[in-house]
Formats: C-alpha cells, structure tokens, sequence
C-alpha cells in the first residue's frame, strides 16, 4: 500500500513523495477507496471498496506538519451473514467510512450493513458493532457507498452507484452501539424531485473547523506574531543570497529556520545579535525562522 503526500501551503502544492507500507494483506486494485482524516487532523483512515478479499480497515497516525503517516495498522472487520439473501451470503466487500465527530468510533459501510469500530474499547471482543443492516426492502435497496460526517454532527451515508433518492442518517454518531441512532432513509429528496432522479454522495468538504495547527510547526497566533516583530527582524526579505537574522538579545538558546514541510535547515546557538545565514542554496519557498518565541516568515526567491 502507498499514498502520495502533497504539501499545501500559501505559495502552492507541492507534491512530498510517495509513502509505502510493507507487511500489509495484498491488495487488490480497485477504481474506488475513501480516505478520511479525524477531527483532530492527526489520524487517517483508509478502506478498499468492493473487493471481499480486502475485507480491511487501515489506520494510520498523521502529522499535519509533514504529512507524514506512522504507526499503521490493518483491522480486519468482522463478517456478517444477510438474513435478507437466506442467512447464507456473508456481507464481506467494503463501501465507505470515516471518523465520528469525537474521534471515538469509525463508522464504515458495507454492501448491506453499517459498522461501528471503537478505538478505545474496554474489552476487544466488543470493539465492532453491526447497527445497521438494510435501510428498506430487499428489492428496493441500493447496497451502500461512501460515508461523511456533516456540519450538523450527524453522518449520512450515500448509496452504491448513486441510485437511490434518500440517505439514511447516523443520528447519535457519538454513542456506543445501537444508542447512534441509525436512521433509515431519513434525508428524502423524493418529495422534491422526480422519482427517476437519483442522489449522489454528501459532499467531501474539508473539516473548516478543525483550527490551525497548535505544534510549533506554523506561527499561528497574533500574539507569537507580535513578539516576533520586536524580537526577530530578518532582512533582506525576500532572499536569494544572504540573509542577516538580527536578535534582541542572546537569552535564547537556538537559532532555527525550517521549510513549509517542518524540516530544520539551519540550527545554531547565535554568538551576536545579527547573524548572516547563506540562504542561496535553499530550494525557493516559504521558510521559517524561529529564536524562542519568535516567529518570522522568509521567502527565498
């Protein structure tokens, strides 16, 4: 398994690499994944669509500052039979997922059932709960697609293939259980439009309330900005040569500048106020330059 990293920032995107991970069940290449982030910004999750082999949920630790991901594990799901088909057929291939809004439960659908995992479950054994199975009658359902969470608190879950013109909802996504409130159906737009249109998927819009980074990966607040501006002056500004880091004063203990990825490419303990910094052979970009609380932003041209 591997993920492209790209890097957004101010001046752009840039493309970080590609991360792969080995020791993982083999994969089977599909046309469709869903991969979503927590609340929080510091996990991600991933699953394989359609594929009954691939019967896996991928979970990852991510860093907002690098965009890198460690510590993965593969969680196989359990199986379930469909009372619907006989209680023969096992509901074995993957549709969707995504985190609830606490971050304490992932949700993933299946073809024909609603799962809930709880990252933090007392007793293993009891981590996975099946709280939902078909939201109507065995000739009206449309098997289940991708998930998202909503700005309401509530997850709605789409259709396979966009056939269908409801969406059941996840009332209560963060309760343990049956206590979530699987709602069937309950988002209509039959009422509204023609009965031969169908709906597509929520929409995959990014967590807006997420908040910056609190690390000391960007200089985020007004306050940190303000001390900087009496304590840390860098000129020229932008750069291509040299750079002068004047200080106010020789307290601190380091001298640092780091890229838009939070890599350090210069650390030093300053011996006077001003220091000359030969920027010339750094890639061009945003960069940062930190002397204790102090923030300021460096373009390299």
């Amino acid at each position: 398994m591997a993920f492209y990293t790209y890097l957004l920032t101010d001046t752009g995107v840039t493309i970080k690499g590609l991360q792969s991970f080995s020791g993982f069940p083999p994969i089977y290449i599909t046309s469709e994944a869903q991969v979503m982030f927590n609340n929080k910004g510091n996990k991600m999750m991933s699953v394989i669509k359609g594929v009954p082999e691939c019967n896996y949920l991928f979970l990852f630790d991510f860093n907002r500052c690098t965009g890198v991901l460690s510590n993965e594990k593969v969680i196989q799901h359990p199986y379930y039979t469909v009372p619907e088909f006989g209680g023969v057929v096992l509901d074995s291939s993957m549709s969707g997922g995504c985190f609830s809004p606490n971050d304490s439960f992932i949700y993933i659908s299946k073809g024909a059932g609603i799962l809930q995992y709880d990252l933090h479950p007392k007793n293993q054994d009891t981590a996975w709960v099946k709280i939902a199975g078909f939201d109507t009658t065995l000739n009206a359902f449309a098997s289940y697609g991708n998930i998202f969470p909503g700005p309401d608190g509530k997850i709605y879950i789409s259709n396979w293939d966009f056939t269908s013109g409801q969406m059941s909802v996840i009332n209560k996504p963060n309760k343990k259980g049956l206590a979530a409130e699987f709602c069937p159906r309950c988002l209509r737009f039959d009422t509204i439009l023609p009965y031969y249109v169908s709906i597509g998927g929520p929409p995959n819009m990014p967590n807006y309330a997420m908040g910056a980074d609190s690390s000391s990966c960007w200089p985020l607040s007004n306050v940190q900005l303000a001390i900087s501006n009496e304590q840390l002056k860098v000129y020229p500004n932008p750069s291509y040569s040299n750079v002068i880091i004047d200080v106010s004063d020789l307290s601190k203990n380091s001298l640092s500048v780091t890229n838009a990825a939070g890599q350090v490419v210069y650390n030093q303990i300053p011996k006077t106020v001003k220091t000359t910094i030969d920027v010339s052979q750094l890639a061009s970009g945003v960069y940062f330059v930190r002397y204790g609380s102090a923030v300021k932003r460096l373009v390299v041209e």
